[in-house]
């Protein structure tokens, strides 16, 4: 029943993980898959040798990783200042406008690269270029919040420790030379004449599917591709390769060669493939499969798809052991190695309930991947991919390859099949943009624990080698034994007992997630947002911290609705998000501060909740609510503040937490301190969120001296221009002994309380 091949490579993953991050539940776990086969058929079969052979792959992986990780010590200090080097990856436009690629310098170490394009700078350099430079190195930042991109922890695994900011004016680079450059040349005009073509939308598709090319695609439009499920389908896969590894084979037999010689072509023709594809883990891995077959079937060697794969793995691990930490290595080889292992569901089967099948399988295997990755799944995500698999492949793709040929080589027919394309890419358009309105498709269970994740593999192991039975009863318990983690996943956040505050890092403003014992409700407390200043390019649209850090943390929370939005006041650092949180997300009630004039950034967010018919109430001193054993009492402002100065009317917020007392201040000033001093005089609080980031104007003397607050929470941005927070209001904080935790320094703070017991952890030690 099983092909013993596939346990060495669990051995091999688990040697390295077990090099790069110890004795965990990944290396243990996958230590246990390879043993479990051999244990249970190597033993009754007293075939030591494989155990043997198993001890000596798992050691040498293991001295293997050990010795990856020597050899990506940095050989740089950060005092260099003079830099050559060629680049070796594509050159990017950022969001912020600026350009960014990879450099090899001449020491063998790889930087990241930033640039904005200057006046005396002519042409942006290309792949393979080498170039001169100068800049100040510095070490990629952290990340400072739970759950979101690790941008540093993402280029250590592209082998880089250092990125620079080029000095104005000193980037001088010489055309490259040689196979790749023409090779990279040639690729990078086909790219550029397709997304030059008037249909972006139908360019970019085509630039995705045939050159692996995705930078042009409109990120709404692959969020859209991925809440659907189908965002696999825009990757070169195993599919991409088939197909064209399949039509080149047909054309070299129609002109006559042997499938001796048709084989031997395809051969060295794929690795050119990868090349132009991108290089993606997927194309790489199918690449490298098929002309593995193409071996085996030349010489007639016996192996099995399974022992194929795994070879497959074991040389792409050698070749790069940190292939093991990219999403797409993951999925392919889980999905492929599933399939395989579940080759007896699809015999005996008709074409249509083939592609059911596998369609079904594919997606149960991939789901736990994805939710781990994504926190949220699509309910339409068989059905789509039912539909768009074959309209994609068996339509697009060819279309896609067969346009792209005839741009070259005919033009005029090249419009007609681009037309065809464009028509057909508004149909896939209407269905994503339709099914992006069905909110209730999409399914928030939040981001499993790693136990959870094995819990969810093993249930899909079990239930899908109970579902080949025949029994009836047996299928419905393998099914349900499926389900179960899921199911679990979902209730959790009910049953967790304690109370979390979640104070993110936003930079230069203030975003507080407040969820209640047993999910009764979710709080947003002010949503950051991204500060200007001077002019801007109207063309760019950086993202906000409401894309990169509150949407993923409410997602990998399993998030779905925010019960109450609380604008604590009109400045765009507390309420810029706004409009693009609600687009996510279900806002059912919303509070601002009552008082007149209403600022302009106020007045957007509010239009924005209040066209959508958010119920929106105008928050004054005395209003009160109660939730379970929690209570909430508004401090301020008392609706009738004489005053532009908009901190002063900021939302106060008393609660009482599990016994246990916070305010949240907003960005309330002295003059306003004093009022709500003489409103409430015997108020103190164990927990305080330091109004205004900490500025000197706020938390004077007389506040901190009748709070007397255990814990002082402090949100600014890293390395402000406006110097929060101040040294002074720090000094009286420690005067007053309150242990302060900032986020400019700590990144996200997490506050849990539970039978009066507070417990604060930062995001960084």
């Amino acid at each position: 029943m099983f092909s013993r091949g596939y346990c060495f490579m669990f051995f091999a993953i688990s040697g390295l993980l077990l090099a790069f991050d110890g004795w965990n539940l990944w290396s243990a776990g996958f230590l246990v898959l390879g043993c479990f086969p051999l244990v249970v058929y190597g033993v009754k079969r007293k075939n030591f040798l494989s155990a043997v052979v198993s001890v000596l792959v798992l050691s040498i992986f293991y001295l293997y990783g050990l010795y990856h990780l020597e050899t990506m010590s940095t050989r740089l200090t950060g005092e260099e200042a003079n830099f050559k080097g060629k680049i070796v990856s594509n050159v990017k436009q950022s969001t912020s406008g600026g350009y960014s690629f990879q450099v090899l310098l001449d020491n063998g170490e790889k930087i990241l690269l930033s640039f904005r394009q200057e006046h005396d700078l002519k042409t942006i350099p290309n792949k393979y270029d080498y170039c001169n430079f100068t800049g100040e190195l510095e070490i990629p930042p952290p990340s400072k919040n739970p759950y979101t991109f690790n941008y540093k922890k993402y280029l250590y695994e592209q082998h880089i420790h250092w990125r620079m900011t080029v000095n104005e004016n000193t980037l001088v680079c010489d055309a490259g030379e040689g196979l790749l450059k023409w090779l990279d040349s040639a690729r990078s005009k086909a790219v550029h004449k397709i997304v030059q073509k008037d249909d972006l939308e139908t360019s970019a598709l085509i630039s995705a599917l045939v050159f692996g090319e995705r930078s042009y695609m409109n990120e709404e439009r692959l969020e859209q591709f991925r809440q659907l499920g189908v965002l696999h389908l825009l990757a070169v896969s195993g599919l991409h390769v088939g197909i064209v590894t399949a039509f080149i084979f047909a054309i070299l037999l129609r002109i006559g060669l042997t499938k001796e010689k048709a084989s031997l072509i395809v051969f060295f023709f794929l690795p050119f493939y990868i090349f132009i594809a991108g290089g993606a883990p997927s194309v790489v891995r199918a690449s490298f499969m098929c002309m593995l077959f193409l071996v085996i079937t030349r010489y007639r060697i016996n192996l099995k798809g399974i022992d194929v794969i795994s070879f497959v793995c074991l040389v792409l691990l050698i070749i790069d052991p940190f292939y093991l930490y990219h999403l797409g290595f993951q999925l392919s080889f889980l999905t492929s190695f599933g399939l395989l292992l579940s080759n007896k569901v699809f015999n005996e089967t008709s074409p249509i309930l083939l592609l059911l099948k596998v369609t079904v399988t594919a997606q149960i295997i991939s789901m736990p991947l994805f939710l781990y990755h994504s926190f949220e799944f699509s309910v339409l995500s068989i059905p789509a991919n039912l539909v768009f698999i074959p309209f994609i492949s068996m339509w697009i793709l060819p279309l896609s390859f067969i346009t792209v040929i005839l741009d070259a080589v005919i033009p005029p027919l090249a419009l007609v099949t681009y037309n065809l394309l464009s028509v057909s890419t508004h149909l896939i358009q209407l269905v994503l943009d339709f099914v992006s309105t069905l909110s209730w498709s999409v399914i928030a269970l939040g981001k499993p624990p790693e136990w959870m994740l094995w819990s969810m593999y093993i249930s899909i192991f079990i239930g899908m080698v109970l579902i080949e039975k025949k029994q009836p009863s047996i299928r419905v318990m393998g099914g349900t034994i499926m389900l179960l983690p899921f199911i679990i996943q979902f209730l959790m956040p009910y049953m967790n007992e304690d109370i979390t505050v979640t104070m993110l890092d936003v930079g230069q403003g203030d975003a507080i997630v407040v969820e209640l014992p047993h999910r009764e409700a979710v709080y947003l407390i002010d949503t950051g947002g991204v500060v200007q200043w001077g002019e801007q390019d109207e063309s760019v649209s950086p993202k906000g911290p409401g894309a990169y850090v509150i949407e993923p943390f409410l997602k990998a929370k399993g998030m779905k609705e925010i019960d109450l939005l609380i604008m604590s006041h009109g400045h765009l650092d507390h309420i810029g998000e706004t409009c693009y949180l609600y687009e996510k997300f279900l806002i059912k009630e919303a509070l601002y501060p009552k008082g007149t004039p209403i600022s302009e950034e106020g007045k957007g967010s509010l239009e924005c909740l209040f066209n959508d018919k958010v119920e929106i109430t105008l928050a004054e001193k005395g209003m009160n609510w109660s939730v379970g054993k929690n209570s909430f009492y508004i401090f301020h402002p008392s609706g009738t503040e004489n005053t532009e100065n908009e901190n002063e009317r900021s939302i106060v917020m008393y609660a009482v937490l599990a016994g246990r007392t916070m305010l949240f201040a907003g960005d309330l000033e002295e003059d306003g301190e004093i009022k709500l001093l003489e409103n409430y005089p015997g108020i103190i609080v164990d927990l305080l969120k330091v109004s205004h980031h900490g500025s000197n104007t706020s938390s004077g003397e007389a506040l901190l001296s009748q709070l007397k607050p255990t814990y002082g929470f402090i949100s600014a941005g890293e390395n402000n221009r406006h110097g929060h927070p101040s040294t002074e209001v720090l000094q009286r904080l420690a005067s007053h002994k309150t242990k302060v935790f900032r986020t400019d320094k700590q990144g996200a703070i997490v506050i849990k309380i539970n039978n009066g017991i507070i417990n604060v952890t930062p995001f960084l030690p």
